[in-house]
């Protein structure tokens, strides 16, 4: 017996990235949300190459090159000492080693470019205020 039928419990970055991976896949996607609307609060995110390497996956690189914001660079530091460990530039050089970029969004412009991919999906339906 093969399972079609999938529910995602969440309707967050990761719930409505697994609706959609699913979704590609074949599988009809039941998510359930317990708020009364869609949407993220919160502040920035980051995404490395391998993040966006999904994402694009999922057909969104379109939708993310328009509300993302590349930083130029990146530095890290250990956490207790404060000692730098990579410094480098997040450039052409970078995205071609790593085959993607890293890019920096606001997180709802990232569940709304998710929210979005959904929408035209007849395999996928969001119920919210779910308990």
């Amino acid at each position: 017996m093969t399972i079609r039928n999938i529910a995602v419990v969440g309707a967050g970055i990761g719930g409505l990235s697994a609706a959609l991976a699913l979704a590609r896949r074949g599988f009809k996607v039941q998510v359930n949300e317990q708020a009364s609307a869609l949407g993220e609060i919160g502040a920035g995110i980051h995404l490395s190459p391998n993040g966006n390497k999904v994402l694009y996956a999922l057909g969104l690189r379109a939708a993310l090159a328009a509300v993302a914001a590349p930083p130029q660079a990146i530095s890290t530091r250990h956490y207790a000492t404060g000692v730098p460990n990579f410094e480098g530039p997040l450039d052409a050089a970078f995205e071609s080693r790593f085959g993607a970029p890293f890019h920096s969004f606001h997180r709802a412009d990232l569940h709304g470019a998710l929210a979005a991919a959904l929408t035209p999906l007849s395999t996928v339906t969001i119920t919210l205020n779910a308990r």
